[in-house]
């Protein structure tokens, strides 16, 4: 019995509240209060409407579910690439040494140059120390991970994990 609410929701019919007793209820009822639909759901051990997010009756105490984080994922073996690091390295050295002089020339290609170089650095120094592959532990997406990076920022569902020895850790 719920006389507080003007109307409750049942599918996609709008019931009057004074309804409600005429009417098996279902698992879930959905009541609407100015606009803002909140759902409902019976206690399963004293039988009183509580809201389905709440962790536990406040009527009885009972604990309707515990929320677990997800489980770690393994971390995947280190590929290094030192072959192609060192040759994407020396592509930066060129490339920043050539970005010195078109700066003289013309400043504006000069910068993008020197961007597009140190970018070219950070890549082969990533590809000589090595990446592991990774398995979000939110979204189960599969991602790269340096080896020595502590943190994790999922690339899709942009939760974030935590390296704890072999294994990533939601946070």
């Amino acid at each position: 019995m719920v006389p507080k609410y003007n109307h409750f929701i049942l599918g996609s019919v709008t019931y009057p509240s004074t309804a409600l007793s005429k009417i098996r209820a279902p698992k879930k009822v959905y009541y609407r209060e100015g606009g803002v639909i909140m759902a409902l759901i019976t206690c399963p051990e004293c039988g009183k409407q509580i809201s389905e997010s709440t962790p536990s009756c406040p009527h009885c105490g009972y604990i309707l579910s515990t929320t677990s984080s997800p489980a770690p994922t393994k971390i995947g073996e280190t590929e290094v690439n030192i072959g192609g690091g060192i040759a994407v390295l020396a592509l930066g050295v060129v490339g920043g040494v050539a970005s010195l002089f078109a700066l003289f020339l013309f400043f504006p290609i000069g910068i993008f140059a020197m961007v597009g170089s140190c970018g070219l650095l950070g890549v082969g120094y990533s590809k000589i120390k090595g990446t592991q592959e990774v398995y979000c532990p939110h979204c189960g997406k599969l991602g790269r991970l340096e080896k020595a990076a502590e943190n994790y920022k999922c690339p899709v569902c942009k939760k974030r994990s935590v390296r704890n020895g072999d294994y990533l850790k939601p946070m």
